[in-house]
């Protein structure tokens, strides 16, 4: 079977949540044998022949879609479809008479009726609960709040109007299948978690120092204030006496420098950005952090650290859709969260072995590929 895959992301490099996910759709399409076109960014440049997967065919498309419309042009974008992105599918249902379009990420519903119309099956797929991430969103003033909702609302008007059309909606979680589920029923909705491909987290021997680390993409304001909280509440001399911190990611570099212009900070703690592999850096740490208070769907960087037996430290939220077992170590007081690190730094807790056996049997590649596999055969019974 052809499948037409399109998401505006990069799934290259692969060191972001979000292009992770992307990059595993792809390899799990490719690993239970269907032929891919997959109509993808490719904002870094990267070299596609270094990142071949086989049966997957990539043609590049940098269009995104900016999620926070402030002008009625932008507001159009969600609504009606960008005609060299028609012109493009167009031309590839004529070459390869596909038989399923797989659209993944943002907002992106309006093509579902197009493609329906060329006699596609559609499958959605959904990275977490996008619009009530924006409504989660703390605002500076009430003019703000004010966007934020109006923008909400734009974004749910999507989700009702065209995720009903699809043939199959996919979420990361089951909190995100319930709100999915809210405004398309009628669909087939499943759960396929975040995962990742176990083969590119192969264990290294380097020796851990006391050091903790927090990955993430510091512009998204969930990551940035779970930064802020840690930094406010948890880190104090007494942790800064025993272990290093690192804050790795996107946009790392401006969200300390407005930290430490807001809060005495002690120790040492470096920001580090513009890394193309973060596995290096996690297996030297002796802890793993994700104090995170707001978002949806479920941690990437959770998984990444259970993959590569790293001691995770979490908030509920930060936790939240990863059947851990009790490998993830939970807190969403300051002071436990505090010792938690401390007694794992002291070598007094250390449950990797389990959460790697977790991450096995739930969250990696082959597992996963036969979720996909079963979507696909359900969408021709």
């Amino acid at each position: 079977m052809h499948i037409l895959f399109y998401t505006e992301l990069s799934p290259f490099p692969y060191n972001r949540g979000e292009r992770i996910r992307s990059y595993g759709i792809l390899k799990a399409l490719s690993l239970i044998g269907h032929s891919v076109t997959a109509v993808i960014g490719n904002k870094d440049n990267v070299r596609l022949e270094n990142n071949r997967l086989e049966n997957v065919e990539y043609i590049i498309h940098n269009y995104e879609k900016n999620m926070e419309p402030v002008k009625f042009n932008r507001y159009k974008a969600y609504f009606f479809r960008k005609r060299d992105l028609i012109r493009l599918f167009t031309q590839i249902i004529e070459d390869k008479n596909p038989s399923v379009a797989f659209i993944d990420y943002n907002y992106f519903g309006e093509f579902i009726p197009w493609f329906k119309q060329k006699g596609l099956k559609v499958i959605y797929g959904t990275h977490n609960a996008q619009a009530l991430l924006q409504f989660q969103k703390p605002a500076a003033s009430l003019r703000n709040k004010l966007g934020q909702v109006r923008d909400y609302l734009l974004m749910r008007f999507h989700e009702i109007v065209f995720f009903r059309q699809a043939d199959a909606i996919i979420s990361v979680s089951q909190m995100d299948l319930e709100y999915h589920k809210k405004f398309a029923g009628n669909v087939s909705h499943y759960v396929i978690p975040n995962f990742l491909d176990e083969n590119l987290y192969e264990s290294q021997e380097y020796e851990r120092s006391n050091t903790i680390i927090m990955m993430a993409n510091f512009l998204a304001y969930q990551n940035f204030m779970g930064l802020e909280w840690f930094i406010k509440n948890v880190w104090n001399y007494r942790l800064a006496n025993k272990a290093s911190f690192i804050i790795l990611g996107f946009n790392s570099k401006i969200a300390y420098k407005v930290l430490r212009k807001k809060y005495s900070i002690p120790g040492e703690i470096m920001a580090i950005e513009n890394v193309e592999d973060v596995k290096p850096y996690n297996q030297k740490a002796k802890v793993s952090i994700v104090p995170l208070h707001h978002g949806s769907g479920s941690r990437l960087k959770c998984l990444e650290s259970m993959a590569l037996r790293t001691p995770i430290v979490s908030t509920t939220k930060g936790a939240e859709g990863i059947d851990h077992d009790g490998s993830i170590h939970i807190a969403d007081n300051p002071e436990d969260f505090r010792n938690l690190i401390i007694n794992i730094l002291d070598n007094e807790m250390n449950y990797t072995e389990k959460a790697f056996k977790k991450f096995i049997e739930k969250y990696s590649l082959l597992p996963n590929s036969q979720l996909f596999k079963k979507v696909i055969e359900n969408l021709f019974l």
